[in-house]
C-alpha cells in the first residue's frame, strides 16, 4: 500500500490529506485511518 510508505516530503503528505478519499468502502476508510495516523505523528 503506498500511504503506508513515507512521503517524499512535508508538502506531499499535505497533498496527500487534502486529496479526495475517492467512493467510500471499507480500504478507502483503511487508508484515512493510515492518513490521520500519520498526521497525528
Amino acid at each position: 500500500m503506498a500511504l503506508l510508505e513515507p512521503a517524499t516530503g512535508a508538502d506531499g503528505f499535505l497533498t496527500e490529506l487534502k486529496s479526495d478519499p475517492g467512493r467510500l468502502g471499507l480500504e478507502m476508510l483503511l487508508e484515512e485511518i493510515v492518513k490521520l495516523r500519520r498526521a497525528k505523528a
